[in-house]
């Protein structure tokens, strides 16, 4: 998908580069990725953005099905109509797709490559994205491949933000009890953790 996802950088014409999480440095547009043709027509305001896709519920279940819950579908069964799903709305031709589910990085149905390619399907549905990231266990390459940037702006944290912080709104008019529930954030725009985020070490 990353053909259909980006276009090569403009630096020389074949390399896809993804630009860090927070970083201080100043970026040179040549040197980076633009989103894809398919996603973006350059030419208008038209592009892909679907809200949901078949495949997020087939990953559900494939997760669902990871621990224990009988849900009318294997974890293998699931996790493949969805690898398959995603690859087929973004026209990947079937060749292509049996060659990818083939592969040894993708073919299994473990809980890492569940979240994995969850996470790729979502491109351009960031706030889904950024869920899905938030469930993710700590020891999946989901989790430990999307942490902040070296000198980045935002030093004393580990993961990009927990949940969203108050408004101001809130802070301004109800400041006793918004105060007493942020008690626990790291800082105004980081939150904390959401409730059932049970992961260990995060700031």
């Amino acid at each position: 998908r990353l053909a259909v996802y980006a276009a090569p950088t403009r630096a020389d014409g074949k390399s896809y580069v993804g630009y860090p999480v927070g970083t201080k440095a100043t970026a040179s547009v040549q040197n980076y990725s633009q989103i894809g043709n398919r996603f973006q027509n350059r030419t208008g305001v038209t592009g892909f953005s679907p809200w949901l896709r078949s495949c997020e519920v087939y990953f559900q279940l494939a997760y669902a099905a990871s621990k224990g819950w009988n849900v009318g579908i294997s974890q293998q069964e699931a996790y493949t109509k969805a690898v398959t799903l995603s690859l087929e709305e973004n026209d990947i031709d079937q060749d292509a797709i049996n060659t990818y589910l083939a592969s040894a990085a993708v073919k299994n149905a473990t809980v890492d490559n569940i979240f994995t390619q969850w996470w790729i399907s979502l491109y351009k549905n960031g706030q889904e994205a950024w869920s899905v990231y938030r469930m993710a266990p700590t020891d999946t390459y989901l989790f430990k491949n999307n942490k902040i940037a070296v000198n980045s702006y935002y030093p004393d944290h580990n993961c990009p933000p927990l949940c969203y912080g108050y408004p101001d709104t809130e802070r301004n008019l109800n400041p006793v009890n918004c105060k007493a529930e942020s008690a626990a954030e790291v800082d105004y725009f980081w939150g904390k953790k959401m409730w059932w985020d049970t992961r260990e070490g995060l700031k």
